[in-house]
């Protein structure tokens, strides 16, 4: 039978994880990180605005159907983010889920 030999586990290359959630735009103070060595992973907790289509209809005649005249769409919905301005300041611009990352 043969033997597996695996290495052992490197040691991790991320030094800090710092999560969080904002309710709207705010300027989070956060531990100090690197901001050579860290990134900002966001998404967006909610969202504003409307997001529709509406269109005016009018019969063709025998058959019944309908053709659909005027159509328009209203398409305004407004996502959200986070970024460092420093290494010990988050800023979001409206209600996101948030994590810092640093790296050794």
């Amino acid at each position: 039978m043969a033997i597996n030999v695996y290495p052992a586990a490197a040691a991790s290359p991320i030094k800090s994880i710092q999560r969080g959630v904002t309710t709207g735009a705010a300027t989070v103070t956060i531990t100090a990180v690197n901001p050579a060595k860290a990134f900002v992973t966001s998404f967006s907790d909610a969202s504003t605005g409307n997001v529709g289509a509406s269109f005016n209809v009018s019969p063709t005649g025998s058959s019944g159907f309908a053709n659909p005249i005027n159509f328009g769409t209203d398409w305004a919905a407004k996502s959200f983010g986070a970024y460092l301005q420093s290494g010990t300041e988050l800023v979001t611009t409206g209600a996101v889920r948030w994590q810092v990352i640093e790296y050794v």
